[in-house]
């Protein structure tokens, strides 16, 4: 019999996350963080196969969540979602890819899209575990905003 996978969704909004825990519950573990703080929480307690973040939250953005978790021993997964990809006069969705992201959302999706990326996702593993750039690994979070608007 296969494992079910666990996946843990971090998002502020609780009718995205019950949508996708709908979605997920028949062939997944799923978890749930109502932001990135309690996310990273989470994910340090529990194994985690892949994590779907929110760009946009209170306490710990998404980026931020990305940023912490590519860096990580055992990198889960990552996907980014987002219903709106500008910010700071960036596309976020470049960054998080950057900094770890192997799949992109774009808020609303449909089932057979989450499931796709999931899938794609747990194909690809890690990207950021493959091939970190030393400008990555600089990222702070202080200077993230500055650092990736100066060259996106």
């Amino acid at each position: 019999m296969e494992t079910m996978r666990s996946i843990l969704i971090v998002d502020d909004d609780e009718q995205v996350r019950s949508i996708l825990k709908r979605f997920l519950s028949p062939d997944s573990e799923v978890i749930e963080a109502d932001n990135g703080v309690k996310g990273l929480r989470l994910y340090e307690e529990h194994p985690i196969d892949v994590v779907m973040t929110d760009i946009y939250m209170p306490d710990k953005d998404g980026l931020e969540v990305i940023r912490h978790l590519a860096g990580a021993d055992r990198a889960p997964a990552i996907i980014a979602m987002s219903g709106q990809w500008e910010m700071y006069g960036c596309d976020c969705s470049v960054i998080a890819r950057a900094l770890g992201a192997g799949q992109i959302l774009t808020k609303p999706f449909m089932r057979g899209e989450v499931m796709r990326a999931i899938n794609d996702a747990l194909d690809e593993g890690n990207p950021a575990t493959v091939g970190k750039t030393q400008q990555t690994e600089k990222i702070s979070h202080g200077n993230l905003r500055n650092f990736w608007c100066a060259i996106v």
